[in-house]
C-alpha cells in the first residue's frame, strides 16, 4: 500500500491515482503490521545479516509479513525471497 501511495504521490494525476487506491483498498482486506510481523522481521534480518545475505528493506518487510501469516510469497524475484528460511515462495510468471 505504501508503494502504491508513493507512486500516486509522484504521479501527474495524483488525485485520480489516490482515488483508485482508495477504491482498491475498499475491496480488499488490508492487514496491519503487528508485533508478530515485527518479530519475524527481526529474525529474518538477523539470519540474513549473519550470512552476509541482505535483501532490500521493503522486500524484508514483505517477507516478514508473509512468513508471520503463513502466506505464500508470490514473486518473480525468487532468488531474493528464497533466502528467507520458512518462507513459502512461488513464481506465477
Amino acid at each position: 500500500l505504501g508503494e502504491l501511495r508513493f507512486g500516486a504521490e509522484k504521479s501527474q494525476h495524483k488525485e485520480k491515482a489516490l482515488k483508485v487506491i482508495d477504491e482498491l483498498t475498499s475491496m480488499i482486506q488490508v492487514v496491519v503490521l503487528d508485533e508478530n510481523v515485527a518479530a519475524h522481521y527481526a529474525e529474518i534480518r538477523q539470519a540474513l545479516s549473519s550470512k552476509g545475505q541482505i535483501i532490500g528493506s521493503n522486500d524484508l518487510w514483505l517477507a516478514a509479513h508473509a512468513r508471520a501469516n503463513n502466506w505464500i510469497m508470490v514473486t518473480n524475484n525468487e532468488k531474493e525471497f528464497s533466502r528467507v528460511d520458512g518462507l513459502k515462495v512461488e513464481n506465477w510468471v
